[in-house]
């Protein structure tokens, strides 16, 4: 890209062992560099995937284009970060920044999930089922679609009201989420056509859901990792902000209360 237009950074993950601000600040030092800049991170060979599609025209706008439609879908596709909301993330209390990281081989740029950031530092990545709890929870809106192999069967057109609160001593957590959407696609036994058999095979999507939950929110604790941005400060309006040294204390020994309702609006 010229100069002066730069739109996306990619970062590739080995450098990444210690901390990520010295990149940001040369990009921020450059004051013709906006905070709308894409933030990625990459293994593999980039080199050679940016050398393929070189004589591709427009080629470096396409790619920012594929980022920008993500980010105004806003559809749980893949996690979407620019350099503010990823800088407003690592500054503020009781959430962890989190950027999108891909593969890149000479034919291709896969998306392989989110990478999960402890403040400044690359801790681990969220992939396959759990990027998926995770954009999920992160989104508390709409999602294009959620598999579950597992029960053989997809939902499209996804809604979700997702409200997760804290207790006032911050030794409890509750997750709860309501789901709505429609089978897109189901290969079972189980004829959901017939009411009872949808009731099982809902009861099945709301008991796999809560224990992938559980599951990823234990490693989230474990790594002592917060990265949704509903977190403790988000009644800040009305309560004081959360001093960071309890919250940093609580997190990772909070007992959590996950929950799951599924309704159908059409069973596809």
């Amino acid at each position: 890209m010229q100069l002066g237009q730069l739109r996306l950074l990619f970062i590739q993950e080995e450098l990444l062992d210690s901390s990520i601000m010295p990149f940001l600040q040369t990009i921020m030092n450059d004051h013709d560099i906006s905070p709308r800049l894409f933030l990625v991170l990459v293994e593999g060979d980039l080199n050679a995937y940016l050398s393929n599609k070189a004589n591709q025209k427009d080629f470096d706008y396409k790619l920012w284009r594929m980022f920008k439609h993500y980010e105004q879908d806003n559809d749980g596709s893949l996690t979407v970060q620019n350099i503010h909301q990823f800088l407003k993330r690592m500054y503020g209390s009781g959430i962890d920044p989190v950027l999108p990281t891909f593969s890149a081989s000479a034919d291709s740029l896969t998306y392989n999930g989110t990478a999960l950031f402890k403040h400044d530092r690359y801790v681990d990545i969220a992939s396959d089922e759990d990027d998926q709890i995770f954009q999920m929870l992160d989104h508390s809106s709409f999602l294009r679609a959620i598999t579950i192999p597992e029960l053989k069967v997809a939902l499209g057109n996804v809604t979700t009201n997702v409200d997760i609160s804290f207790s006032d001593d911050f030794s409890k957590a509750s997750f709860h989420t309501v789901l709505k959407g429609w089978i897109s696609e189901y290969r079972g036994k189980k004829d959901i056509m017939n009411e009872h058999d949808l009731n099982k095979l809902t009861e099945e999507i709301e008991g796999y859901l809560k224990k992938r939950t559980e599951s990823f929110l234990a490693q989230l604790q474990e790594k002592r990792v917060y990265p949704f941005k509903d977190g403790p400060n988000r009644f800040r309006f009305l309560h004081a902000s959360v001093d960071e040294k309890r919250w940093e204390e609580s997190w990772p020994a909070m007992d959590i209360d996950v929950q799951y309702q599924v309704h159908f609006v059409d069973r596809g």
